[in-house]
């Protein structure tokens, strides 16, 4: 299975949302990510929201996050960091590769991140006062997305 994976900035907001599905490959999404962090040139102050409702599986979660973190502190050299990472990880699949990264990342990025297990905690971490993603991110209107 393929990993489906969608990028929406949100400019008014400043909110990149990120919707990752299927199957993760770890080497696929740290070139994805790279992508479209060169695509959006972020100014600072922005917020991301890392949905991953629809994620299956991940292949190899404990190196496979350890390299992914690592691209992750070089990008931010080159990139302007998110402030804030909200993560959305409804199965315990999601949960525990979602706390890999959580827990890889400390001290490698500026970013704070959290996991959420319901859609209104992620949104309230982020400042958001809404029952669910899909409705806020609808009363946002469209963004610029990247596939």
């Amino acid at each position: 299975m393929q990993m489906s994976q969608s990028v929406t900035y949100y400019a008014a907001a400043k909110l990149v949302y990120l919707n990752y599905g299927g199957h993760i490959n770890f080497t696929n999404l740290a070139i994805k990510v790279a992508d479209w962090k060169q695509k959006l040139s972020l100014s600072k102050g922005y917020d991301v929201l890392v949905d991953l409702r629809s994620l299956l599986s991940v292949d190899r979660p404990a190196d496979g996050a350890d390299e992914f973190v690592k691209l992750q502190e070089k990008l931010h050299h080159q990139h302007e960091p998110a402030r804030r990472m909200a993560i959305l990880a409804l199965s315990p699949e999601a949960f525990v590769f979602a706390r890999i990264y959580e827990q890889m990342s400390q001290g490698h990025t500026p970013t704070e991140i959290e996991i959420f297990r319901t859609d209104p905690d992620a949104l309230a971490f982020l400042d958001v006062a809404a029952a669910g993603v899909d409705a806020y991110l609808a009363s946002l209107g469209a963004g610029l997305t990247l596939r």
